[in-house]
């Protein structure tokens, strides 16, 4: 990638990778250890200045139901084989849950998962500060961005995890030293976070394989076949396995709902709006998951082209790059269409892997050979435009501070989830008793916070996991059949317990039985506003 001349760079802007050479980055990290690198002061200042920024935030960020998926997880399986068996009706891949079931050995919980979140965040950072061929501004800038820092490196789900180990492969990727064992470990990795890791690492191993034949093959050079066979076959098997865990069994429930728009042409015209809202997440009204033009989809979806092809076209005298994006940006817009099959899936979480797909094309600019077209006089409007591939960049990554400014000041006004709120409640007010919840999605975060499973009135049992089987319920019992089973609960448990709902009752109860604890209805998450009531215990009459 050429960055703006300047005159601290005019000596080397020249070359693809000027912009790391200007501030005093490596030009190929691969992976020779961090430690026999001199590390410079940049990339050190900007490494601990994030840390700093993303552990405050973390720690100040109220979890919601998504969030303590995974963590309920780690906290209420006994054993590695309880996690591998709960997963199963996930459909994800393995490596998050079983690296946090790991970590949560080690005690200190939750403290514990939300460091090791941080860390990756920060990792991440790290890896594009000392390696990425972009200036100085470009990585702060990234740093401060959307993604990294609020939406996956604040909300605590395994995207960061994911993200990490994207860039790590990109760094072996351009490493001057072909490693393909290590790069196919690194894809093997990443292929067991998520379906997203499995979508970009795939374009990520097409693109390695078409830069061997363009970069080395077709300059003579000998290819190292052995490692490449054995790498290839790594990130393979890890792909098999993650296939078979994520086909889930029959009595899987997500309640995500049906999408009424099944027709493929539309299902195309709003994910290519979505990649409008993922390089440009400025909220409507403050509202999380949305875009200031969801009120104007077709100028979402004409920006959204405009961005596919602005991208594209910088990309075009660089095929490793631009056969990494187009399959990358392919796959996660083919991904999100097909989701929407199953649900209203408009989450920027999603969304926002097409600006990752971006941010690596552009990385890989700056690696292999170029088409020599500069003599062509057909050319020279895509020589014109690629020179303005950094300012491009530098206009999304500052959209996206913005964005995240937005974000977490909002959250210091309005918590994400009220759900840390109603645990302080029941905490103070009915300490120690037992909590009975309707839906298990309003009770889930909750029960994270308390730190005890909820008898989960639909389910008829305690639980401390979120399960996605055939006995969830996505809409509260009607009120009689909810208090049948708080009584049955209660003759059961023989005290008080507390009521916890995220509507409010609309059963009048005049005896003095129910007694309403508290209110949450501050919550960035509409779904998670809570009502607490003490229902008394009565002794049966003889």
């Amino acid at each position: 990638m050429t960055p703006p001349k300047t005159k601290r760079n005019d000596a080397v802007a020249a070359g693809p990778v000027a912009g790391n050479v200007a501030s005093g980055g490596s030009t190929a990290g691969g992976m020779r250890s961090f430690l026999s690198i001199p590390v410079d002061r940049f990339t050190i200042g900007l490494t601990v200045a994030f840390f700093v920024l993303n552990l405050t935030s973390v720690l100040c960020h109220a979890m919601w139901r998504d969030e303590w998926y995974v963590w309920l997880f780690v906290r209420n399986c006994p054993s590695l084989a309880a996690i591998l068996h709960e997963i199963w009706h996930t459909g994800r891949p393995v490596g998050w849950y079983v690296l946090c079931w790991f970590v949560n050995l080690f005690g200190f919980y939750p403290w514990n998962l939300k460091v090791l979140h941080v860390l990756f965040s920060t990792g991440t950072i790290f890896l594009v500060a000392r390696y990425s061929p972009f200036t100085r501004m470009q990585k702060a800038l990234f740093a401060l961005s959307y993604y990294p820092f609020y939406e996956f490196g604040t909300i605590l789900r395994d995207y960061d995890a994911g993200l990490f180990f994207i860039i790590l492969a990109v760094v072996i990727f351009t490493s001057r030293h072909n490693r393909p064992i290590a790069f196919g470990i690194v894809l093997a990795l990443l292929f067991q976070i998520n379906v997203f890791g499995i979508l970009i690492g795939s374009a990520l191993g097409v693109a390695y394989i078409f830069d061997l034949w363009w970069n080395r093959a077709a300059k003579g050079e000998k290819l190292p076949l052995r490692g490449i066979l054995i790498g290839m076959a790594i990130a393979a098997i890890s792909l098999a396995l993650a296939y078979w865990v994520m086909q889930t069994p029959k009595d899987t429930k997500y309640l995500l709902g049906t999408f009424p728009a099944t027709d493929l042409s539309a299902r195309v015209y709003e994910n290519i709006a979505h990649v409008w809202r993922a390089c440009c997440p400025i909220p409507f009204e403050s509202a999380w998951n949305t875009n200031f033009l969801d009120p104007w989809p077709m100028f979402e979806f004409a920006l959204g082209l405009i961005f596919i092809i602005a991208a594209a076209g910088m990309l075009l005298l660089r095929p490793t790059a631009m056969v990494f994006y187009g399959v990358g940006i392919v796959a996660v817009i083919g991904f999100l269409c097909y989701l929407q099959l199953l649900a209203n899936i408009n989450q920027l979480r999603y969304q926002g892997h097409s600006f990752v797909v971006m941010f690596v094309a552009f990385w890989l600019t700056s690696h292999g050979r170029e088409i020599q077209a500069g003599r062509i006089l057909g050319w020279w409007p895509l020589l014109v435009w690629r020179r303005q591939q950094s300012a491009f960049l530098v206009a999304v990554l500052g959209i996206q501070v913005v964005a995240t400014a937005m974000a977490c000041s909002h959250e210091q006004v309005l918590p994400f989830s009220g759900s840390r709120e109603a645990a302080e409640i029941i905490l103070e007010k009915a300490p120690g008793l037992p909590i009975i919840g309707d839906c298990d999605y309003a009770a889930s975060a909750v029960c994270g916070y308390v730190d005890r499973p909820i008898f989960i009135a639909c389910r008829g049992e305690y639980s401390g996991i979120l399960k996605v089987d055939a006995k969830r319920r996505g809409t509260p019992l009607p009120q009689q059949e909810l208090f049948n089973a708080i009584n049955s609960f209660m003759a059961m448990e023989k005290k008080d317990v507390v009521l916890l709902l995220n509507y409010a009752l609309s059963l009048k109860t005049d005896d003095g039985q129910v007694e309403l604890l508290g209110t949450v209805t501050r919550s960035m998450e509409g779904g998670e506003r809570f009502v607490m009531y003490r229902i008394k215990y009565r002794k049966p009459q003889p």
